[in-house]
């Protein structure tokens, strides 16, 4: 069963014509056959920040749809002369069909049977402003149709969060094959105008981030469906769950070579968001989710921010995750950067060596606050290797600057793994247990399994364990 949406009825305005609503957004038709999703210089709910980037030159344009103004409607954005933005907004009759609202009053309003017919009309005109839509911008591929996604919102519930609900669905790409997904569906709370757009707007925000992400030990992101309300985000499905929930699960069946392994891939996804300027401003044990082939993702980048964004946003607006914070980030103007990453993922490895603990987890928000700036902090669990020991104790650092960085750390585990590794089968790998995951190997690429051969070649003559089977 595909997700639905209660129908919302179109709101009358003055001269028997209406705003065009959620619901007659996406297959829109009128009298014609056209429709506005099949077009590639239609951007959905594209937000109008992203769309001041992409008109860059006089006549570029794309059309989109905005809820400015508390209801929806479809605009045509185009970059007139001077530089300025340029916004038509697309007005219906009930009797007479399409327009531009510019013309509405005026006698040289023109009526169209469908939003395409209109737009395809005008491109061949000069409009107010001496605005031309020459170049159209065309639509990237992670914006995907909401028909290519099929869920069932009675029995395919994987998590909820405040503004969002995540499923296991069916996506079709653009080739036709059908693959099991999850899919993150923004909560359409009608009740409250505000939270329903805030939850569309991270959303949106979310799959902006996600759009240059591609590495192994990143969640691989399909795209978003903001064609029609409500927005749904579409990534991998990982099987695995949260590590968190593992962690718990397993308990003292994982090995620290196998704990030292999840490390080591959290390492390299952080090390690589960092190398494309994104912080990630929630790195936990829950956000590390594992994938059909038992390596970790980092995930969950609703947070998440460029770099070059931080400085035009405050977080304290937002749900923080408290016991994972840098000091630096619980002050009156938070700094964010990769070394508050580099702090979380210090909570990351006591959770990880605790087996799913949490630092702290009564302690009241203030006063854990307060530890956390002065740098009085929990103490590792019983038993954790000494090399963790000290890189726990490199990252607790009041000086952002002198904490370690993603791929000296990566380093680290890595070595830990590879002298290790003899003594431990991949088939016995805890998270060979979980239903649909499978690792048959401890390093996944072809650079990491000959640059790991090479340094255990030097660390040890007994390799006869480590065969490209298991041990690789």
């Amino acid at each position: 069963m595909e997700g639905t949406d209660k129908k919302q009825s179109t709101k009358e305005v003055k001269d028997n014509t209406s705003v065009v609503t959620p619901t007659k957004i996406s297959g829109i038709n009128g009298n014609g056959s056209k429709k506005l999703e099949d077009q590639d210089w239609f951007h959905a709910m594209r937000p109008r920040a992203d769309v001041q980037n992409l008109a860059k030159n006089e006549g570029d344009w794309l059309v989109r749809v905005t809820d400015t103004r508390g209801t929806y409607e479809i605009v045509i954005t185009a970059r007139g002369p001077k530089s300025k933005l340029a916004n038509y907004t697309i007005g219906a009759s009930k009797e007479k069909g399409f327009y531009l609202n510019i013309f509405m009053k005026s006698k040289e309003v023109k009526y169209f049977p469908c939003p395409v017919d209109l737009v395809e009309y005008y491109r061949d005109k000069i409009l107010p402003g001496r605005v031309t839509l020459k170049n159209p911008i065309l639509r990237p591929s992670w914006l995907i149709k909401r028909s290519q996604i099929k869920y069932d919102v009675c029995d395919g519930e994987i998590g909820r969060g405040n503004f969002a609900i995540v499923y296991k669905a069916a996506f079709t790409n653009n080739v036709s094959q059908v693959m099991d997904v999850a899919i993150k569906v923004a909560i359409m709370d009608t009740a409250d105008e505000t939270n329903m757009k805030n939850a569309k707007d991270d959303l949106l925000k979310e799959a902006k981030i996600m759009s240059f992400l591609v590495h192994d030990n990143v969640i691989h992101f399909f795209g978003i469906a903001c064609d029609n309300p409500p927005v749904i985000l579409v990534m991998e499905l990982c099987p695995g769950g949260a590590l968190s929930s593992h962690l718990k699960r397993e308990e003292k069946n994982i090995s620290d070579l196998e704990k030292s392994l999840f490390c080591y891939e959290i390492c390299k996804g952080c090390a690589f968001l960092h190398s494309k300027e994104i912080i990630h401003r929630d790195l936990a044990a829950r956000n590390c989710l594992i994938s059909q082939d038992g390596i970790i993702k980092i995930s969950d980048f609703g947070l998440s921010r460029m770099t070059t964004e931080l400085k035009q946003e405050s977080f304290w607006s937002q749900k923080i995750p408290l016991a994972w914070m840098a000091p630096e980030t619980l002050v009156h103007n938070p700094k964010y950067s990769e070394k508050s990453d580099i702090w979380s993922f210090a909570v990351v490895l006591f959770e990880i060596f605790s087996n799913g603990a949490k630092p702290w987890p009564d302690m009241e928000p203030k006063k854990m606050a307060t530890l956390i700036r002065k740098i009085k902090l929990w103490d590792m669990p019983s038993g954790t290797p000494k090399f963790v020991l000290d890189v726990v104790n490199r990252i607790f650092k009041f000086d952002p600057l002198v904490r370690p960085d993603f791929k000296e750390l990566a380093v680290i585990f890595k070595n830990y793994v590879i002298e290790h590794r003899s003594s431990h089968l991949v088939k016995d790998l805890t998270v060979n247990k979980i239903k649909g995951v499978k690792r048959l190997k401890y390093f996944t690429s072809i650079g990491e399994r000959e640059s790991s051969t090479s340094v255990s070649n030097s660390h040890s003559k007994d390799s006869s364990k480590d065969t490209d089977e298991e041990g690789n």
